[in-house]
């Protein structure tokens, strides 16, 4: 998921697609909007996590959580262009994207330390 950060562009949509370039301060805290979403969401899936434990199936949980990052991010870009000024709907869907990454962290370090030996733990 290295690879598939949106983070590169949150300058450029808070100053063109959000429309907040030549009004001041409101460009910043655009900019600062988009990059808080996506901690935020990975809090709030955070404080919400007691059920991951119930999940068995830790691969294709990650497979699920890994699509649900790629379709949020996806959808986010495409709210941007599609529905230029509405940054809520942008905001929610990297909220989502971080809540979907957090999940997939914790499944991905979770079969690491039950696949390593106890001696390496």
């Amino acid at each position: 998921m290295v690879l598939a950060q949106p983070r590169a562009t949150f300058p450029a949509l808070a100053a063109t697609i959000y429309l907040a370039g030549g009004r001041g301060d409101e460009g910043a805290w655009v900019l600062g909007v988009l990059q808080a979403a996506p901690a935020i969401g990975s809090f709030l899936a955070f404080c919400v996590s007691g059920w991951l434990g119930r999940v068995h199936r830790h691969g294709i949980a990650i497979v699920v959580a890994i699509m649900t990052y790629g379709v949020a991010v996806a959808l986010a870009g495409v709210a941007a262009v599609g529905l230029p000024g509405v940054l809520w709907l942008g905001v929610t869907l990297l909220a989502l994207s971080g809540s979907a990454d957090m999940v997939s962290s914790a499944y991905r370090s979770t079969m690491l330390q039950t696949a390593a030996p106890d001696e390496m733990r």
